[in-house]
């Protein structure tokens, strides 16, 4: 990603005759080391490419950034960017564009002004770009796009929309996935990481498939894989190897050929070589086209002992059970029932009189199962 990334920026630099300058170290905007050379200025800027962690305007002097007075201008942030004042791109030139990678960090405290026609800002996913002011592009024309999150606190007249994250500061304070970020923003912290986890989805056809990546890992020793039929209780079903420290795109798969029940809940423990964890949200997955549909049966068909027996072939969580008289009329009381075995329960039905009933049996799923039983 960041060599595709960096042949577009050199591609689009020689375009426009002009250079691109690369930052190669972490440090302030304005120090010649943090570029390799000389900083670029605050002012007058073409299309400057961020590969490190850099700061504009923490030591209070120089706190914003301004574009040359040209078409096409860019920001590329593959790493993460903090500005202590407003980044503006002329208000009288077009096409300039904003771009935040996967999973980097782009924070503005002040404004971002995109300047005239054709206006973009995209978000890579797992991104996020902060804007504690407003976000603004002349004649209304910008375009917001990507798989990332953007969050500010002013207004906006970019249209489009990220399918990351979005809202306002309040909205960025309650994001599990930026808590780095948000206590950076609310000040609470020196310096955000960049987002580890970029995203985390399920592909369902004969079997579940669960993807995952991330945009850079610390000491990451494994991923434990975890599955719930309730999505309260998890349990482990498989562990992956980390890449302990790596600055970089990972992706990661694991196939769940056998799911329990027709609605499954994921999620991921990261563990690190010290035992530090943390465990990210799960996600719903519906499993109906993997499982098949349970297999009830009752037994015996005849009952003698006041005792009914529910069996399916597989594991078995009743939501509701019903019975009803054949001669008609409204459902009728019975014993609790009782889970015997993981695929089996038992229900009383002593205090039925003679006679001939259904059973309507609904499992925690929305599978509805009836039977006839006879009471003698």
């Amino acid at each position: 990603m960041r060599y595709y990334i960096c042949c577009l920026c050199i591609s689009f630099a020689m375009f426009n005759t002009v250079f691109a300058q690369t930052s190669v170290a972490d440090g302030p905007w304005g120090a010649g080391a943090t570029w390799g050379g000389s900083s670029p200025g605050f002012t007058g800027l073409n299309n400057p490419i961020i590969n490190s962690y850099v700061t504009v305007g923490s030591d209070a002097a120089n706190q914003s950034l301004t574009f040359a007075n040209s078409n096409g201008r860019t920001l590329t942030v593959n790493d993460t960017l903090i500005v202590f004042g407003d980044v503006t791109f002329n208000i009288t030139k077009n096409n300039a564009a904003v771009t935040v990678g996967a999973g980097k960090v782009l924070i503005i405290f002040g404004n971002l002004e995109m300047g005239k026609n054709n206006a973009g800002v995209d978000v890579g996913a797992g991104g996020v770009l902060v804007v504690t002011g407003n976000i603004t592009a002349a004649l209304n024309n910008g375009v917001i796009t990507g798989a990332g999150s953007v969050f500010t606190s002013g207004t906006s007249n970019m249209t489009g929309s990220n399918s990351g994250e979005s809202g306002d500061l309040t909205a960025l304070q309650n994001s599990t996935q930026f808590e780095e970020v948000a206590k950076y923003v609310n000040g609470e912290k020196e310096v955000p990481l960049p987002v580890k986890l970029l995203y985390f989805k399920a592909e369902v056809s004969s079997f579940v498939t669960l993807h995952w990546a991330t945009a850079s890992e610390i000491d990451n020793d494994y991923f434990s894989v975890e599955r719930s039929e309730n999505g309260i209780d998890f349990y482990q079903i498989a562990t992956l190897m980390g890449n302990g420290t790596y600055d970089g795109l990972l992706e990661y798969e694991f196939i769940d050929e056998k799911p329990q029940a027709v609605v499954e809940y994921y999620r991921l423990k990261q563990v690190d070589f010290d035992g530090v964890s943390e465990t990210f949200q799960p996600i719903r997955v519906e499993t109906s086209s993997v499982m098949p549909k349970h297999k009830i049966s009752l037994y015996p068909s005849v009952v003698e002992n006041g005792q009914l027996n529910i069996v399916s072939d597989q594991s078995l969580y009743i939501h509701d059970l019903s019975v009803y008289s054949m001669k008609g009329g409204d459902m009728i009381s019975v014993g609790n029932s009782q889970r015997s075995t993981d695929n089996a329960y038992s229900l009383a039905v002593d205090q039925l009189a003679s006679g001939l009933y259904v059973l309507k049996v609904q499992t925690t799923e929305g599978e509805i199962f009836t039977s006839r039983f006879v009471v003698k």
